[in-house]
């Protein structure tokens, strides 16, 4: 490890691991005593994060650092104070239809921004997107994205959340922006009935055509881009979807 890297390490220091493989530390900066969120990444993921720390949107983490050693990349990005989707879930129950639009129109945002880089998130499941106490929602971890390819039938790796991983991230073709939009039905219908779609599908219009819409199994039957699943949630909830609600506070 050259002094350089060194230097800009020793700026963080490490307080506690986020995951059970330490690559997510929570670690503070040094400077101004900012806590922050420490990620290690493959090295092929640089000119992923490379693009997104140009990204200013509320519900992607602003990335501070990106640090590259001999193994891999090291970034590091603004910590997010709040609770998974999964543990609010588990611990209070399912959501309200407009606390459901609020969350799932804060997630077309974020892919919104992330689609136009041309990145793919891969992975959006409940335990990759932080719900603040205000009720706005954040996706975490681009660990696993990438960049689309259109000159490759399938995707190279087999990788994603069981339950909320679209059909070709198994194999079947290439993942694109509408493997996203996949995974953003399937939360939609966990959020509603605290199931995956395996387990029952929300039985209420017009969410159900909505979820119905994005997850069928050909990309092609699908909301061809984000913004056309987003038209459709504000169609039916108005233009903000955005709510503030005592359920989200903890």
């Amino acid at each position: 490890m050259d002094n350089m890297v060194k230097y800009k390490l020793s700026q963080y220091k490490g307080i506690k691991p986020l995951n059970e493989e330490e690559t997510v530390m929570l670690v503070i900066r040094l400077a101004d005593n900012e806590l922050c969120v420490r990620r290690y990444a493959d090295k092929e993921l640089l000119p992923v994060y490379e693009s997104l720390k140009i990204v200013k949107n509320e519900n992607i983490p602003t990335i501070y650092d990106i640090i590259e050693t001999e193994n891999n990349i090291v970034i590091t990005e603004k910590f997010i104070k709040g609770m998974t989707l999964e543990e609010i879930i588990k611990e209070k129950g399912c959501l309200s239809k407009k606390e459901a639009c609020s969350v799932v129109l804060d997630l077309c945002s974020a892919l919104k921004a992330v689609h136009k880089l041309n990145i793919i998130h891969r992975d959006i499941s409940p335990d990759n997107i932080i719900i603040k106490e205000d009720g706005r929602a954040v996706l975490l971890d681009f660990n696993i994205s990438r960049r689309s390819n259109n000159k490759k039938s399938t995707d190279t790796s087999i990788l994603g959340t069981y339950g909320f991983a679209s059909p070709e991230q198994y194999g079947f073709t290439q993942t694109d922006a509408r493997s996203d939009i996949y995974s953003v039905g399937v939360i939609l219908n966990y959020v509603l009935t605290g199931h995956i779609i395996q387990e029952g599908i929300y039985d209420k219009m017009p969410f159900n055509k909505i979820i119905k819409t994005a997850i069928k199994i050909d990309p092609d039957m699908r909301y061809r881009n984000i913004e056309d699943m987003e038209g459709a949630l504000r169609k039916h909830y108005g233009d903000s979807g955005h709510v503030c609600s005592a359920y989200f506070r903890y």
